[in-house]
């Protein structure tokens, strides 16, 4: 007989109930699970994407935005239920009910006052999981042809009120106190043997309906488990188990075959998003074993969390959080002063914000707060700036990133992580702390260098290991389909069409630049999809080969120059160009470019206010951009980034008050606003922040009709990036739009538009062995491309005589200049290579040929031009 101990809680997230595939390998876990004798309870997220859209809706404010957002959702709904012959009447008149009380919630939340919003918001919210689990109770009844009972999970799990936390998280970040409950566990008992309900969802004390924040699935899943008193929680998601790094990023990354409640909690709550930070409290409370597997490959195994004792300290894994926002205190009161933590500390609980690591000295207190387990809001942020600099000096840093170092007894193991130090050489560190409890080192850097950092250290702390403790197989290992992500990274790539006939190239010609016009093209169609962009300049010193350059004026985009001589050159090779057509953007030039420049009548952008005061002649009457340093750069490496007090780019952002009032007594009209951060960046929501602190210093210039927001798209040069979403760039630009009135959003791309049309080709001349180390010689180096030894670049390098052969060897890729930077890449994979074999450096096609020298009186390598 089935007792009531004997339940799973089996939670499914998005990508798990979002095709056929998928919702197959499910209904087969939930049929096991049976065959087991064992009770289920399935608990369900939206699907993917839908929880997005239903975000979008909550600030949809025009009736056709409202109207096109419902009808992708009733869309992707539509399309499940076809795909799964699943279009039946009872269930098309439920979705229709659905989409016309989510359009009748979105009209009450648009005339909600600000108190009431929130309720609004949670109801909308909650429509994800809802329609998911219709469908989803539909197919396993269907599927299983046995009961299976549909049930709301508001009725059980009700949230906890606190007067300390915000309406906002109170209704969107609801949280619950779960313990056993006999009489629950009863009732649902008396339900059948198959359950489902939704994740994300409760209600609170006068039953509104509340929801869990992003991820909370899960952690209702862990309510739930609670509550009954499961025998067994598992969380079925895309990927098998908790992985040493995040394995879509860092393919060495080893499955955790097994975890200790807290490490699995540390692993989670520093950044792993495979399972949500809060699950596992009620789960260890209650001492429910806990597994995470994958959906789509359950035969792959996964991560068991219990109560285990780890006899030898181990690091298990490097994860990061986003989005961290770091503050910091400073006064000489608080030095030998009782009270003072007190005093700072008291804001932060008024305003329901949680703390995550602090750092303290005899004069400064900075702490962090982290947006993965709380939503901050940007009102928040301007309370406790308001509150503490009634007794210190506040700053606030926000998009950081806290990368961790995880593993039971982490003291212990300094020695180990003291060889990943060198990966911090040119990064500026803002916070170094160590867990009270033992389980992590914690570095706070500038977010966009995260994804770097984060293989350097895994390559040095866990990738040299194999299976040992509780590190499994790799990534790769487990999927050995994927060994090789250089296979799949160049699938799609014009130079492997091109192989032979680059090969031919290579061996007519020497070292040499090839340029694929028709990839610039493609990257250049792209960037005309950007609707919320009115105009795009081509940072010309990216690359200014005149085949290049003519593609981009066919295209109609304008050019960028940082020279009089760019300038002069476009003009030439372009006679009779509207001058409207060219942005110059120079810095530190003298006098005599300023004047050229006005007397050329192009857009002329000021980067340093000290031409205005000591040449105001120069400058008197015209029109101008001023370049704005909005205080944070990012990119790879510190050459890259400009913005930020190590850079030399940029009028500091709080000078820009009194700027303006000198400004208007010298007669010069700034009619635009300009900020480049650095280069690289693969964030999707960096121009929109920019431009929205550009967009605040609009009161202090009121003929503002232009706000630049720079270049600096990133692209993939490993095979674990995640692409630059340019459909996200163009939506949230598109918002800061829509809030401005009469204002153009200018780009400026240079990387973007050549890196990946280029390619350097070269080939191996001698190859050496030396102290363990390999080193494969090639015909030029840094000469031709100094990118790898002027900011540690990385380029992918491909043998192209032997693409595809099984990968080998390890070496470092040498030219032929005496530098002991002349290093094109470090320790890479390759197949055995020999002298003649033609080697690709790719993503050249930028900040290559334009940078290169004839140093050691060696020849760069040529540019040559391929449809």
């Amino acid at each position: 007989m089935i007792n009531q101990q004997s339940w799973v809680v089996a939670k499914f997230g998005g990508t798990s109930v979002s095709s056929v595939e998928s919702i197959q390998n499910m209904i087969a876990i939930v049929k096991n699970y049976s065959q087991q004798n064992k009770r289920v309870l399935v608990v369900v997220s939206a699907i993917s994407g839908v929880s997005n859209l239903l975000e979008e809706l909550c600030w949809a404010s025009v009736a056709g935005e409202v109207e096109n957002i419902v009808f992708d959702i009733k869309t992707k709904h539509l399309d499940l239920m076809t795909n799964l012959n699943l279009l039946d009447d009872d269930l098309n008149q439920f979705l229709e009910l659905r989409m016309k009380k989510l359009k009748s919630k979105v009209g009450l939340l648009l005339e909600a006052n600000a108190p009431t919003k929130f309720i609004h918001q949670a109801a909308i919210m909650s429509e994800g999981e809802k329609l998911s689990s219709a469908i989803l109770h539909k197919e396993i009844a269907k599927q299983l042809k046995e009961e299976v009972v549909l049930t709301p999970a508001e009725n059980w799990l009700m949230s906890e009120h606190s007067n300390h936390r915000t309406l906002a998280d109170q209704y969107l970040n609801a949280e619950c106190r779960v313990e056993y409950d006999p009489v629950k566990a009863k009732k649902l008992n008396e339900l059948g043997s198959i359950v489902i309900t939704q994740g994300f969802i409760a209600k609170n004390s006068i039953d509104d309906v509340v929801v869990l924040g992003r991820g909370g699935s899960d952690t209702s899943a862990a309510y739930f488990a609670t509550l009954i008193r499961a025998c067994q929680l598992d969380i079925w998601t895309d990927v098998p188990g908790m992985f040493s790094a995040n394995p879509k990023e860092i393919s060495e990354a080893r499955q955790l075959v097994k975890l200790d409640y807290q490490e699995a909690q540390e692993i989670a709550s520093t950044g792993a998003k495979v399972l949500h930070p809060r699950c596992l409290r009620p789960a260890r409370q209650s001492n429910i074993p806990v597994f995470v597997g994958s959906t789509f490959a359950p035969e792959k195994g996964g991560t068991f969390i219990h109560s285990y004792v780890e006899p030898v300290p181990q690091i298990k894994a490097i994860s990061v959080r986003n989005k961290v926002t770091l503050i910091s205190m400073e006064t000489l009161d608080m030095w030998q002063t009782p009270g003072f933590l007190v005093d700072a500390f008291q804001v932060f609980y008024q305003l329901g914000l949680s703390i995550d690591q602090i750092s303290t000295s005899e004069t400064n207190v900075t702490v962090t707060l982290d947006n993965l387990t709380q939503g901050i809001s940007a009102e928040q942020l301007d309370r406790v700036k308001q509150e503490l600099s009634r007794f210190c000096r506040v700053s606030i840093l926000e998009n950081c990133a806290a990368v961790s170092v995880v593993g039971h007894s982490v003291r212990t193991l300094l020695s180990q992580i003291s060889r990943a130090f060198e990966a911090f050489q040119n990064r500026e560190l803002y916070m170094l702390t160590q867990a009270a409890n033992n389980l992590n080192l914690t570095f706070v850097i500038v977010q966009s260098e995260a994804p770097q950092l984060i293989q350097q250290i895994h390559d040095v702390l866990i990738s040299q290991f194999g299976e040992v403790g509780a590190l499994g197989k790799t990534w790769m290992e487990i999927f050995e389909a994927q060994s090789d992500p250089m296979l799949e990274f160049a699938r799609n790539t014009w130079w492997l069409q091109k192989r032979e006939t680059l090969i031919q190239l290579s061996r007519q010609n020497g070292p040499c630049y090839v340029y694929s016009l028709s990839k610039v093209n493609e990257q250049l169609r792209k960037l005309n999809e950007l609707k919320s962009i009115d105009k795009v300049f081509y940072a010309i010193k990216a690359n200014s080969h005149p085949s290049i350059l003519q593609q981009v004026e066919m295209a109609g985009f304008g050019f960028e120059c940082v020279s009089i001589y760019e300038v002069d050159f476009i003009l030439k090779l372009f006679p009779g160009i509207d001058p409207s057509r060219i942005l110059f953007t120079p810095n530190f030039a003298n006098r005599d470019e300023y004047e050229q420049a006005i007397a050329r009548k192009v857009h002329l952008t000021l980067d340093n206010d000290y031409p205005l005061y000591h040449w105001p002649e120069v400058f008197e009457g015209q029109s101008l951009f001023l370049r704005i340093d909005t205080g944070i750069g990012q990119g790879h490496h510190h050459h890259v980034k400009t913005a930020g007090r190590e850079a030399k780019f940029g009028i500091p952002i709080d000078s820009i008050s009194q700027l303006s009032k000198d400004i208007q007594l010298k007669n010069i009209n700034v009619t635009g606003l300009h900020c480049h951060v650095g280069s690289g960046i693969l964030t999707s929501d960096n121009w929109s922040e920019n431009g929205a602190k550009l967009a605040q210093l609009a009161e202090h210039f009121p003929n503002l009709k232009y706000i630049d927001l720079g270049g600096g798209l990133g692209i993939v040069d490993r095979s674990t990036q995640v692409e630059l979403n340019l459909s996200e760039v163009n939506k949230n630009i598109g918002r800061l739009k829509a809030s401005l009135e009469n204002i153009e959003f200018w780009l400026e791309p240079g990387r973007y538009i050549v890196a990946e049309s280029g390619v350097l080709l070269t080939q191996v001349t001698q190859l050496k062995g030396k102290s363990g180390a390999q080193y494969l010689g090639v015909d030029t180096g840094m000469n031709s491309l100094i990118r790898p030894a002027l900011y540690g670049a990385y380029h992918p390098i491909i043998n192209l005589n032997r693409f595809g052969d099984t990968k080998i060897e390890t070496y470092t890729v040498v030219g032929p200049i005496c530098e002991s930077a002349d290093k094109l890449g470090v320790d890479r994979i390759l197949p055995r290579s020999y002298e003649g074999d033609v080697i690709l450096i790719a993503n050249s096609g930028a900040y290559g040929a334009v940078m290169s020298s004839q140093y050691n009186m060696r020849k760069p390598a040529k540019e040559l031009v391929i449809s």
